[in-house]
């Protein structure tokens, strides 16, 4: 009787499991037919948007926010997972009249968004935080927030910080306690190299004039390497280039005259521009727009340089 038991018992859990297995079959056959159904589904609309993407014009027009840009099929196709290519490969986004595609977005920096889509790269350095936001939102809504990549991978790779080095100063200069404002403490010339050197890629600084003396200002903005013998005539030194707000333009151990800063005042922006690909360096007034600009650089590694003569004048290095 007990024999009988256990047999009937075995039985039933190898009946249990053969219909488990059978089930746990079935479910993997009803997966796999509604995977090849929605393969073949994907198969299917890829050949429809290819064949819609197809239809579009050669040449595009679109008004963005009320003004019209031209470009090819091409270049708007040029990347998948874009708003573009969504867009024309649905088949749904019709043009108005005028045959012109419209998208409500503002098209101030809509150029940069054309120049992405049809060179994979564009330059950024002549924009400033705020507008550099400000196109970063516009990178997100296309669908195209890559535009941005190189430049991140350029500031990682080269670690730049933004700040003034506490160990590459001169006798007179202090430092704010974030390292980013640098002031005369008596008169006689001074200098601060930013904490790190860039030696490939492009590098953009900008730094305010926070204070002149009211007579015979002399502030020097540029870039040097290092190392630096003398803290305080850092400007006379080989591998240094820039310019000082006494019209004057260093070039290694040589200066020049300039006009390029003969108006500079208290709260005026300069932007220094370096890129070490191009062997290249410019210096402008962002307030009235004057600069100075450098060709064929020495390769070496280039710190951010400042150089002031009297008491109290200061500069800051402003966030990006």
């Amino acid at each position: 009787m007990s024999n009988n038991s256990s047999y009937e018992s075995l039985k039933n859990q190898l009946d249990q499991g053969a219909k488990q297995l059978l089930a746990a079959q079935l479910s993997i056959e009803e997966r796999i037919s509604h995977l090849l159904k929605l393969e073949q589904e994907w198969s299917e609309k890829e050949k429809l948007m290819e064949e819609n993407a197809n239809k579009a014009k050669s040449t595009i027009k679109l008004d963005v926010g009320g003004k019209i840009f031209k470009t090819s099929r091409e270049t708007l196709l040029s990347k998948k997972d874009t708003f573009f290519y969504a867009m024309i490969s649905s088949g749904k986004w019709l043009p108005d009249e005028d045959g012109s595609y419209f998208i409500d977005r503002n098209p101030k920096l809509f150029h940069y968004v054309l120049d992405f889509m049809r060179y994979g790269k564009v330059d950024l350095s002549a924009l400033d935080k705020s507008k550099r936001d400000l196109l970063r939102e516009e990178a997100d809504y296309y669908l195209i927030s890559e535009m941005f990549s190189d430049e991140s991978a350029d500031q990682e790779r080269n670690g730049i910080a933004d700040t003034f080095d506490m160990n590459l100063k001169g006798p007179y200069t202090d430092l704010s306690d974030n390292n980013k404002t640098a002031t005369a403490s008596q008169t006689g010339n001074t200098c601060a190299l930013g904490s790190d050197g860039i030696s490939s890629g492009k590098r953009t600084w900008k730094l305010r004039m926070n204070h002149f003396a009211s007579t015979s200002h002399w502030i020097m903005v540029g870039v040097a390497s290092k190392p630096l013998t003398d803290y305080q005539n850092s400007f006379e030194q080989p591998n240094n280039f820039g310019i000082s707000s006494r019209n004057q333009k260093f070039t290694d151990c040589s200066s020049s005259s300039t006009t390029a800063s003969n108006d500079w005042a208290v709260g005026h922006i300069i932007q220094v521009d370096l890129d070490c690909s191009k062997n290249t360096l410019k210096i402008t007034n962002l307030n009235t727009g004057k600069y100075e600009e450098w060709q064929n650089l020495p390769p070496n590694t280039y710190y951010l340089h400042l150089n002031v003569f009297n008491a109290n004048d200061s500069v800051t290095i402003l966030d990006q």
